[in-house]
């Protein structure tokens, strides 16, 4: 069964139960409705009966003759000849029954005075009054009645049944004929839309049979904006990767096909018993065997007979999987006769439904064990070469250990000829620095005591050539400790721009004497104290201004320091840029 007839046999029985369930309520409601409306109309008749007795009784009231009962009966006739007049459809009328249950008037004059007391109906009627359904004369009605206390009547406003639910009645063959007409056009609206929703489904179906009988260039001309036409272009892409996917798996298998068949492995295939099942061509080329020559002979009857056993308990236990996979060597005929050593590996793929068999990989590993023995020969002819060696080291070794011993012993001499040195030295040092620090002293008390310009600048000059001796001894002990391994630099708070000046002081004679322009440059933000090693960092600027005042013969030399950020990125540290910049003949790159 095709989709279009699943889709008709599926909606139309709904469509037609939905249509006669609309009918069948429609015609329900209109059966309330109507009821409604003839109860409402029998009120309305009701009221205008009950209007006609209180007005007749009002007059009674008015002429003073309610208790007169001549006049009281001709009132009752004068309100039932007015009721008789009034229409209730074409089929009803109004009747009224005293509370006795006896019949007072009614359109029908045989059954005036007729007992009722007894009726189902008049039961239950109430003083309240309300809504009955009547059975009078073999006909079923519908009454409202209302009581009138003054004459105690019950006033009945009665209409057929038949009446009441005509219409709906006569409604009911053109409801039904409705229905039958609107589901036959909602039948074949149904079954064009449906063959039209089908058609480009048919179209889908058709092209992917197309598709699975190996046709990959058909497509499908949906170009619609709805599902249909988004499945069609889904369909057209699957279509184009398919042939995109095949074909990369037609060159996947002849690239792995070429790779199998002109590998330097050979690859075959057994069954549970041993037999061959696939043969690659590469066996050819290796044992000298065809595939067709091979093809179901059992593999072990070409091992050699020594390696037969161990092989064949191998490839059982494989079969059963009591082993790992491990490559193992054995000897195997070639097709001229001679016998060539095999490195196999098995896959156990039995249970594998494209493959049913154990997959074994091997490779001719003849030459690579003959080269192995001939490597054992040379490994041995080595080792020998080696012992020979080892005996020929060890008597080197022993020379080589007398001769550290006597490096050691010259070691210990030159150490204590350093500590020689270093001590004499200190004592020189010490003898040096005695009388340079009387200079220094009484240099610096003289600088108090003149009063001249001059011979203060000299005095400081002095003063600070001294010092600059002094550190110069100290460098000197310092030497000693490092080759003592014992040199610590020192780390005090200086006053940079006062160390500067110092220098300045101390070379300003000899640049006036050779007519040099010699001065410093400071930074603005430099400092006032920097925890440095004062006494290092002077003497290197000493040497540098020292070097370049003796290089440089006309123009200036300048001391300049700049501040830069540390790269330690911590916020007490700060790097110095010194440089000392002269116009003299400069030092070649």
């Amino acid at each position: 069964m095709n989709t279009y007839s699943k889709i008709l046999l599926t909606t139309l029985p709904l469509v037609f139960f939905f249509l006669v369930a609309t009918v069948g309520t429609t015609y329900y409601f209109s059966r309330s409705a109507l009821l409604d409306l003839g109860e409402t109309w029998l009120d309305t008749r009701l009221h205008m009966a009950e209007a006609i007795v209180t007005t007749q009784d009002s007059m009674l009231h008015e002429y003073g003759l309610e208790k007169i009962p001549a006049s009281i009966a001709k009132a009752k006739l004068d309100a039932t000849a007015l009721i008789h007049e009034i229409e209730v459809g074409e089929q009803g009328y109004i009747f009224a029954v005293n509370q006795n249950g006896t019949i007072v008037f009614h359109p029908n004059k045989y059954l005036v005075d007729t007992d009722v007391s007894k009726d189902e109906w008049f039961l239950e009627m109430t003083n309240d009054g309300g809504r009955l359904v009547l059975d009078i004369g073999d006909e079923i009605s519908l009454a409202r009645f209302a009581y009138f206390s003054p004459w105690q009547w019950y006033i009945l406003a009665v209409d057929p049944m038949t009446e009441v639910y005509g219409v709906s009645q006569r409604m009911k063959p053109y409801l039904f004929s409705l229905g039958i007409i609107a589901a036959v056009i909602i039948s074949l609206a149904l079954m064009v839309l449906t063959r039209r929703l089908t058609r480009p489904l048919k179209l889908l179906v058709q092209r992917a049979e197309e598709i699975g009988g190996g046709n990959l260039d058909t497509r499908i001309d949906i170009t619609s904006n709805d599902e249909f036409g988004h499945l069609a272009k889904g369909f057209n892409q699957m279509a184009v990767q398919l042939k995109q996917t095949m074909t990369t798996l037609s060159h996947r298998e002849e690239h792995f096909r070429a790779l199998i068949e002109n590998g330097s492995d050979m690859i075959w295939i057994l069954d549970q018993e041993g037999n061959f099942r696939y043969v690659s061509p590469s066996t050819e080329r290796i044992l000298g065997y065809t595939s067709d020559t091979l093809l179901g002979k059992c593999a072990f009857d070409y091992v050699h007979p020594e390696d037969r056993t161990a092989v064949f308990k191998r490839f059982e236990m494989r079969v059963q999987a009591m082993v790992a996979a491990q490559a193992t060597a054995h000897r195997f005929r070639h097709e001229q006769g001679y016998w060539c050593i095999l490195e196999s590996i098995s896959q156990n793929l039995l249970e594998h439904p494209a493959v049913s068999g154990m997959v074994i990989n091997s490779r001719n590993i003849t030459k690579r064990k003959q080269a192995e023995k001939a490597l054992k020969q040379s490994y041995q002819e080595l080792e020998n070469r080696v012992e020979e060696r080892t005996r020929e080291l060890t008597a080197l070794n022993k020379a080589l250990n007398n001769e550290i011993l006597i490096r050691k012993q010259k070691e210990k001499e030159l150490e204590r000829a350093n500590q020689a040195k270093s001590d004499f030295l200190a004592n020189v040092s010490h003898e040096i620095r005695t009388p340079l620090n009387s200079v220094i002293g009484f240099s610096e008390l003289l600088n108090t005591m003149t009063k001249e310009p001059q011979q203060a600048a000299y005095l400081s000059a002095i003063s600070t050539a001294g010092k600059s001796l002094l550190e110069l001894i100290n460098d000197i002990l310092d030497l000693s400790k490092m080759e003592a391994g014992k040199l610590k630099i020192t780390r005090e708070p200086v006053a940079v721009s006062s160390l500067f000046q110092d220098v300045y002081q101390l070379f300003i004679v000899k640049a006036r004497e050779k007519g040099l322009d010699f001065s410093i440059h400071l930074p603005p933000d430099l400092p006032d104290s920097l925890l440095l090693d004062k006494m290092r960092l002077k003497q290197v600027i000493t040497n540098l201004t020292d070097n370049a005042l003796k290089f440089t013969e006309t123009g200036n030399v300048i001391l300049k320091v700049e501040t830069m950020p540390s790269e330690k990125q911590s916020g007490n540290t700060l790097d110095l840029d010194i440089s000392v910049q002269d116009t003299g003949i400069g030092i070649p790159e």
